[in-house]
């Protein structure tokens, strides 16, 4: 069974990255491997979402994105009911002149 509506969501990926990396990193890596036909989006925080064609397409490109980004990535799963969005925000932050100890 699927939502009315959602059903774009299960021809989604959903790729939970380390702090360290970046969705502009993902996109111009899936460029640089000639994925072209996917749609790389910011799912908020440190999640990115990479929606395919189809299903099966998803499905058959699943190994190649677990090889690629294995060890930039907490987890890569296909979108489920189940899978939970934590929302966050990752920031950096510059301070200048300002003692360390404030």
């Amino acid at each position: 069974m699927e939502e009315i509506g959602n059903g774009w969501l299960y021809e989604n990926i959903i790729l939970r990255l380390k702090p360290i990396f970046s969705v502009l990193a993902i996109k111009e890596e899936l460029k640089r491997k000639e994925m072209t036909s996917v749609l790389v989006r910011e799912g908020g925080g440190h999640d990115v979402v990479i929606t395919f064609k189809s299903k099966e397409d998803m499905r058959s490109n699943r190994c190649k994105l677990v090889t690629w980004f294995q060890e930039w990535c907490e987890y890569i799963k296909e979108w489920s009911t189940e899978l939970y969005f934590e929302h966050e925000r990752f920031v950096c932050l510059s301070c200048y002149g300002m003692p360390l100890n404030v």
